[in-house]
């Protein structure tokens, strides 16, 4: 069981949680660069993140582990989303935030579908899990 979140481009209009949901029509696809620049952007921010042939980065820390999934684009095609399964700890939160401003791109929570600023979200997820796995 893992926290998900997707780092995407978001139009200049999306601030808040409540402007995402607000929406009513989909978010554009905005790219966030090749497959191969974004793989370049997770490295810088996770270091020893170990790819596969798929675009599937796997990275272990202190404070847990993260798979990213790229899609199944080559290294030269365009993607707009990166997806993160978490399993770590609080700490990991500053991090991945910092890793979507890199990409000039905004964390998405899709357990709630908000905006990833905080380590509220992953609380709740944990609270979730633990509740369910009794």
């Amino acid at each position: 069981m893992s926290w998900d979140v997707i780092i995407m481009r978001m139009p200049e209009n999306i601030r808040t949680t409540a402007d995402l949901q607000a929406l009513t029509e989909p978010i554009p696809d905005i790219p966030l660069g090749t497959v191969a620049q974004v793989r370049e952007h997770v490295v810088a921010v996770f270091p020893e993140t170990e790819w596969t042939e798929h675009p599937l980065g796997i990275w272990n820390g202190t404070p847990g582990s993260i798979e990213f999934r790229l899609g199944t684009g080559r290294g030269d095609q365009a993607t707009s989303t990166l997806m993160l399964s978490i399993r770590a700890d609080d700490s990991i939160v500053p991090t991945v935030v910092a890793l979507a401003a890199r990409l000039g791109a905004t964390a998405v929570e899709t357990g709630s579908g908000g905006l990833l600023t905080d380590a509220s979200g992953i609380r709740r997820w944990r609270e979730m899990r633990d509740q369910e796995l009794g």
